[in-house]
């Protein structure tokens, strides 16, 4: 007898914390990656992407990253954080 066992990817999500800043000066997004029962998801990669600028980050061992920013114009900007997934974990957004 054969059996077959499928696993699926595990879901994630993505807090990302509130911004603020002022033209010219550097500010800081920082955030924290999650499994589906609130565990840490340590050393992957989200990428940052702010007034078409993107950058990457790498999870810490508590699932928490950080990258810097400087916005040259006033405005209201909107953040957007990605986890691509792996073969593992699920994408977020």
């Amino acid at each position: 007898m054969k059996t077959i066992v499928t696993a699926p990817k595990i879901e994630t999500k993505l807090i990302v914390d509130d911004a603020d800043t002022k033209v010219g000066q550097n500010f800081t997004i920082t955030g924290t990656l999650l499994d589906k029962d609130n565990q840490p998801v340590p050393i992957e990669t989200v990428n940052i992407t702010v007034n078409g600028s993107t950058k990457t980050a790498t999870t810490n061992t508590t699932g928490q990253f950080n990258t810097t920013f400087t916005l040259d114009q006033m405005g209201e900007y909107t953040i957007n954080v990605i986890y691509s997934g792996t073969d593992v974990y699920n994408q977020s957004t």
